[in-house]
């Protein structure tokens, strides 16, 4: 009950900011439980979006968010039924699909994860093979180094002569800026700007796609259970969230605004503008709502898993 008031605190806030109309005090509709395999962050403002523009409410959704700590535990949450829709990487839900998890891709928003190895310039890594002898920031469910085994065999690089170092995700940007490793992970539409604003030093970015490591971004998934009792009310969620990606593309002003008043936000407008610029360059807005893999989606899981 103490974490629904937060919720509703925030979106009251949001309102007062923004001057909307708060739709989202409409009767309540059937509750929808959407979890996010992070803290929140300004790649989920699409989300945030369709709440406080009433999307949802007008879908006659209630939906709840609900924050994690890595993709493999909000997986297990799912699995265990505290959630009826995760939001995740994709290269998560593949995985656990092919594990054998009974859960389904309902919709891919990023067809690339906008995934990048941050080194200093003044001890590069501008190729692959620099990640030799380097000391990696790595924390349990972060794309970037959960495949760099595969990275690595695909560019004739020794995965074993590389040093990981294990970090909490609240300390990976200050155990970089400190020197406790040489390498860290980052998504461009969340830490990079924060990393560049917070060092003193040049930096030296190596894009893991350009070397062969295509990861597909961000997607929504459902355990069979879910779409087999509520198909229709994950529906209407893919429905209202397209209708948020596609306000928000036409007005980016809003998406800003947005994920300036979501929870952590970091309180520079100019960063949080420059992860929003990064996140429309990269999202992917789905045709239709339906449960089943998008069109778009098989097309691009096909590409991920022949390139890799």
């Amino acid at each position: 009950m103490q974490k629904r008031v937060y919720v509703e605190r925030f979106f009251d806030i949001l309102a007062m900011a923004s001057g909307e109309p708060r739709p989202w005090r409409a009767p309540a509709g059937e509750m929808l439980r959407v979890g996010f395999s992070w803290k929140a962050k300004a790649e989920y403002a699409f989300f945030y979006l369709a709440k406080s523009r009433g999307f949802y409410s007008g879908e006659k959704l209630e939906v709840v968010f609900c924050e994690g700590t890595g993709s493999p535990a909000a997986l297990d949450a799912l699995h265990r039924g505290e959630l009826d829709i995760l939001i995740l990487p994709c290269t998560f839900a593949l995985t656990a699909i092919e594990g054998g998890a009974p859960i389904k891709i309902v919709s891919l928003y990023q067809p690339a994860a906008p995934v990048c190895l941050i080194s200093r310039s003044q001890s590069p890594v501008a190729l692959p093979k620099h990640l030799e002898g380097k000391r990696v920031a790595k924390l349990s469910g972060e794309t970037g180094t959960a495949f760099l085994a595969r990275f690595c065999e695909n560019n004739q690089v020794n995965y074993d002569r590389i040093n990981f170092v294990d970090v909490s995700p609240a300390d990976k940007i200050g155990a970089f800026l400190r020197g406790d490793v040489d390498v860290v992970s980052v998504y461009r539409t969340n830490e990079l700007h924060v990393l560049e604003s917070a060092a003193n030093f040049p930096l030296t970015e190596l894009d893991v796609a350009a070397f062969g490591l295509h990861l597909p971004g961000m997607c929504a998934v459902a355990s069979d259970a879910t779409i087999g009792a509520m198909a229709e009310l994950v529906d209407r969620f893919l429905s209202a969230t397209r209708k948020a990606i596609l306000a928000g593309l036409e007005d980016r002003s809003a998406l800003i605004n947005v994920a300036r008043q979501m929870p952590g936000a970091h309180p520079d407008a100019g960063i949080v503008s420059a992860q929003i610029r990064e996140l429309v360059a990269t999202i992917n807005c789905p045709e239709g709502n339906s449960v089943t893999v998008l069109a778009t989606g098989h097309e691009q899981l096909s590409r991920w898993k022949d390139a890799n």
